[in-house]
């Protein structure tokens, strides 16, 4: 399965283990990366709605004891079109060991946003504020 830079600094971003250990001691950064003062910091609680019109915020997932991917996509989106197969794929393979993933969605339109979900099979939570 590729994994994305891009897709590997979210997950680092955005998992907070339940252990004293941090990300970091298991991937070795680059010098500048590790310079950088917010490495380490707690994540920003950001909120959205859910497709029903619910706030959702990260807390509820994130700092919990599981590692979650923050997953920035949209149904109009060839690359995320791409890769959602080995999104769905790293889901169901280890959601049952502390993997969640907290989809945001950059669409506009409610029909299309909903319509991805349900013909990509994306089987956790997505929120958006469809701006």
């Amino acid at each position: 399965m590729r994994i994305s830079i891009v897709t590997l600094t979210l997950i680092l971003a955005a998992a907070v283990s339940s252990t004293a250990y941090s990300p970091a001691e298991y991937i070795q950064a680059p010098a500048a990366v590790q310079q950088d003062p917010l490495i380490g910091r707690h994540f920003m609680d950001v909120q959205s709605r859910d497709a029903d019109g619910k706030v959702h915020k990260l807390s509820e997932y994130a700092g919990k004891g599981r590692w979650v991917l923050l997953d920035f996509w949209a149904s109009w989106c060839g690359p995320c079109q791409e890769e959602m197969p080995n999104v769905v794929s790293a889901y169901k393979k280890f959601h049952g060991k502390g993997f969640d993933i907290v989809g945001i969605s950059l669409d506009q339109s409610k029909d299309e946003w909903l319509g991805a979900i349900q013909s990509w099979g994306l089987n956790w939570i997505h929120l958006s504020d469809l701006g």
